[in-house]
């Protein structure tokens, strides 16, 4: 991908292999997203990936986070924020109905 330098292309192309295998729904959001999809993107000024994955329960977030600490993703700020096995920084944000209290993300 010539918008996206090599580094933030290999831990994209990381996380999304390991979230593949999870066969849990994610999307690709932020910063990112304009560069992957523009042919004449924006300057790049961001150096993560961030993700929504689908999560039905607290258990079910918990169980995503130990899938990924398996898979080399270093906690920072879990279960959120990562690092993958090159240092680049991964926000991996859960979503799922059971995660939503008055109209906001519940992790707790």
């Amino acid at each position: 991908m010539k918008n996206v330098d090599q580094e933030l292309h290999a831990a994209l192309v990381r996380i999304v292999r390991a979230l593949d295998a999870t066969e849990r729904g994610y999307c690709v959001i932020g910063a990112l997203v304009p560069r992957l999809l523009m042919l004449v993107p924006p300057p790049q000024r961001t150096r993560d990936v961030d993700l929504v994955v689908e999560a039905a329960s607290l258990e079910d977030v918990e169980e995503l986070t130990r899938t990924l600490q398996s898979n080399g993703y270093s906690p920072v700020a879990p279960p959120v924020r990562f690092r993958d096995e090159s240092g680049v920084q991964v926000d991996v944000i859960p979503f799922g109905d059971a995660l939503v209290s008055d109209d906001c993300l519940a992790l707790h």
